[in-house]
Order: structure tokens, then sequence, then C-alpha cells
């Protein structure tokens, strides 16, 4: 026996330094990256937190407010450029600053104070720190969900590599410098604290982190209600109680933050007046890749207000199937639902509020990787729907399609749409039988 050991853990040695091999090679690679990139999007988060404690804005979500500040702030980096003795161009901050001339704000108080909170002032230093926070927490939060899915060291190290080096979405949010990799990595936190099942206070930790990540971004909302509709149909209705704590907490403290740096909660209440007018519909030839874009451009379709609902339905519905299905393997239910629900209930939750929305970005798909890693786990379904959600996952992911075809074979928008729709599909499909093996395991340890 003591032979066996011994050879078996010299066999998974070379995997795990093979494994941190590829994760410090993928890492250092998107870091260096990173420090080459202008962050015209961080530069928003990070002028508009330094105008607030500055008190030279009054409302962050007032047009004329922005224009102004925004000028000010893009005279102010051209003296930080004369002042390092750069080039008109010599500094981030400058370069940042000179396409974002007027300031474009429709984030959440929360995201404005958070950033606020970290500044120090000097834009070239700030940013750093913000690329590599971020990148840092969107690996952990993505080897968390790869471990808990059940993939080895070196199936989880290809995964990191997979979703930063080689993937489009995860390369456009470093190069903005916006917050999908925060997201990510935020889930992956999520769904590691939700299938510890160590009772009601890892489903309060589930909760905070969740609440605090949707006051961050709103978007997530759909990932709550998607995991309360899991539980639901898998008869766990009780964690939903544990989780509105924790939720409850994570609006307190949320607000409580916003209001030390704001000075006051009337930025939420304007925030919440002017939702519906702060974000535009842009152009696909300006970036906008979104399903209703699509939809709009092909096939006429000028509104997409059905969407939200529609997607977020068909998840909780799909769910709720589950509990009209029978599990046929008593033991891997047992073995294998209570790991893996949750991260399914997230995934397709993130999945739906980016094909859902109105104006999506290419960084905003990164959030459909945790439904992906879900679809890929090992020992999932069956060879075709495996090879289907890698075809899908690489369409979506990755720019290998169209350094393969030429322009006219490939639009980048329907591609990227198709295979997003393919994904969450997929995640449609497995969302019932994942209920009803949750539902089994219950029943079997109950007996």
């Amino acid at each position: 026996m003591s032979t066996q050991t011994t050879a078996s853990g010299a066999r998974r040695t070379p995997d795990v330094w093979l494994a941190l091999a590829v994760a410090l090679f993928a890492l250092s690679s998107v870091l260096e990256f990173a420090r080459n990139t202008i962050g015209i999007d961080y530069y928003l988060f990070w002028a508009t937190g330094m105008a607030v404690e500055r008190g030279e804005i009054r409302d962050v979500y007032d047009t004329a407010e922005n224009q102004r500040v925004g000028a000010i702030y893009f005279q102010a980096a051209q003296q930080d450029a004369r002042q390092r003795g750069a080039r008109e161009q010599g500094t981030r901050r400058l370069a940042a600053a000179n396409v974002r001339k007027s300031f474009e704000n429709y984030s959440t108080p929360l995201l404005y104070a958070l950033f606020g909170f970290a500044l120090s002032g000097d834009y070239e230093r700030d940013f750093d720190a913000m690329q590599t926070f971020s990148t840092l927490l969107f690996a952990a939060g993505l080897v968390l969900l790869a471990r808990r899915l059940g993939y080895s060291p070196t199936a989880s190290a290809l995964a990191l590599a997979l979703c930063t080096m080689l993937a489009g979405p995860f390369i456009d949010d470093t190069s903005v410098g916006n917050v999908n990799r925060i997201q990510v990595g935020l889930l992956g936190l999520c769904a590691w604290l939700a299938t510890l099942r160590r009772g009601a206070w890892s489903d309060a930790a589930t909760g905070l982190v969740l609440g605090l990540a949707v006051l961050f971004k709103p978007n997530l909302a759909f990932c709550v209600i998607t995991l309360i509709a899991a539980w639901i149909a898998a008869r766990e209705a009780r964690r939903i109680v544990a989780l509105g704590v924790g939720g409850a907490l994570a609006l307190a403290l949320g607000l409580g933050l916003s209001a030390a740096w704001f000075g006051s909660l009337d930025p939420w209440f304007i925030w919440s007046q002017r939702l519906g007018g702060l974000m535009p519909n842009w152009a696909s030839d300006l970036g906008n890749q979104s399903l209703a874009r699509v939809l709009h451009d092909r096939a006429g379709l000028s509104s997409a207000d059905w969407m939200p609902p529609v997607f977020l339905l068909g998840a909780c519905a799909a769910f709720s199937a589950g509990r009209w299905l029978r599990s046929k393997d008593t033991q891997e239910s047992r073995d294998e639902a209570p790991l893996q629900l949750e991260v399914l209930a997230l995934g397709l939750g993130a999945a739906a509020s980016v094909l859902s929305t109105k104006l999506a970005w290419f960084h905003y798909y990164l959030m459909l990787a945790p439904l992906a890693l879900w679809l890929l786990r090992p020992g999932a379904s069956s060879r075709a729907q495996l090879a289907l959600a890698a075809l899908a996952f690489v369409v979506t992911m990755t720019d290998i399609p169209r350094k393969l075809l030429p322009d006219a074979a490939f639009e980048a928008s329907l591609a990227l749409n198709l295979g997003a729709c393919t994904l969450f599909a997929l995640g449609l499909l497995a969302a019932g039988r994942a209920v009803a093996r949750a539902r089994s395991a219950a029943a079997s340890l109950a007996g």
C-alpha cells in the first residue's frame, strides 16, 4: 500500500509542476500585456473617484457636470505629462484622457466608492495595481471554479491559460481596464462558498459576496434569481434564508461604504431615477455586439425590452423542470449534484445577463466562462454535447475563427452570439437533470 501511494504521488508530481508552470506563464504574460494598456474605462473610475474626493463634481450622473470635469481632468493629464517630461502621448493617463475628454458615468455609486478608496492619486501606479488585482482575482475565481468542478491541476491551469492568453473578452477587458475580470472572480468565490455545504454560514457568506457584487454592478442580480430558483426546485429553499441574511449585510455594507465616500446616499437615489436613460444604445460599428443589436440589424427588431424576462424566466423554468424528472443513477447523484448545481445556476444567470442586455461590449462575454467550465467539466454529459460546448466556447472566447476564416464568411457579432446562445441552451438542457440529481441525492441521504 505504501509503495503504491508513493508511486501514485510520484506520478502526480510532474502534473502539478506542469500546471504551476503553465499558470505562472499565463499570468506573467497577461500582466506584462496589462502594463502596456491605457485603460480608457478605468480612467473614468479613477478620475471620477478623484473628482469626488476633491469635491470637484456635484453630480456624477449629470451630463453637463461630466463634460466640465472631463475637460478639467484632460488639462490635468496634459500638465502631468509635462511634469514627467513625457512626450505628447507619453503617459497612459494622457492617452486615456484624450479619449475620455467628457465623462460617461452610469455605474453604481459603490463602484466609484470602492475604486475611490483605493486611489493614491498617481494614475500610473493606481492603474497597475488595479490591473494586477483584477487579473489575480479572475485567476483565483477561475481556479476555484475548475477545482470545484473536478478539473485536475493541469486541466485547471490549461483552462486558466485559455481564458486569459487566448480569450478575446479577457484581452479586451484588460485593454480598457473594465471590471468583468473582477465579476468572474467574485462569481468563482461565490460558487466555492455555496458548494462548501458547511451550513448556514457558508450560504450567508455567499449572500454577502454576491450581494456586494450586485451592488458593484447590478447585472449579477440575474445570478441571485437563478440560484434561488435552483434551490427551490432542488428542495433546498431553507438555504435562501441564510442567503438573504448575507444579502442584507451586503446591502448595509455597500450603502455604508458609498455614503462614507460620497457623504450621503443621494447618489443612489439619483442613479436609480436616471438608470433608464444613462446607458445609450450605441451602434454596432462603435463596438456594441449585443444579441439585441444583432437582432435589430438582421431582423429589424427595434426593441429588446422582452429579452431580460424571457432569458431569466427560461433559466428558472429549466430548473423547475427538474422537479418532474428522475435521476437514474443514485450514486452519481450523491457524488456530483451538490458540487455543481450552484455553479450551473450562477453560470446561467451570468450568461442570461449578457445575452439579454441591449448594450454588450466584447469584454462582457467573459461572463460566459463559469457556464462553459461547468459544461466542459470532467464526467459531463455525452461526447456530442461536450464537442458542441467546446466549439461554442472557442467561437465565443477566442479569435481563432477570425484568423481561419475570411471576413466575408465570419461575421463577428453574429458568431459571438450564436456561440453564447449555444452555451446558454446547453445549460438550460442540463438544468433540469442537475436538479433531479440534487433531489435524488437529498432523498438518499434522508433515507
